[in-house]
């Protein structure tokens, strides 16, 4: 049986310095994908492509 796979964080800020803190964060201390937008419409048309949690 294969475990499932971690759900993704998705974050969007139009604050880059934010968005690459926060991801960074998130990144050390968890074990799952982060990915970050700065353009919400950017954000909407990834997420199909995603699997966020």
């Amino acid at each position: 049986m294969n475990p499932t796979p971690p759900k993704a964080i998705v974050l969007v800020d139009d604050e880059t310095s934010y968005t690459d803190l926060m991801s960074q964060l998130l990144s050390d201390n968890l074990d799952c994908p982060v990915h970050t937008f700065t353009r919400p419409l950017e954000a909407l048309q990834a997420l199909p492509h995603l699997d966020p949690g």
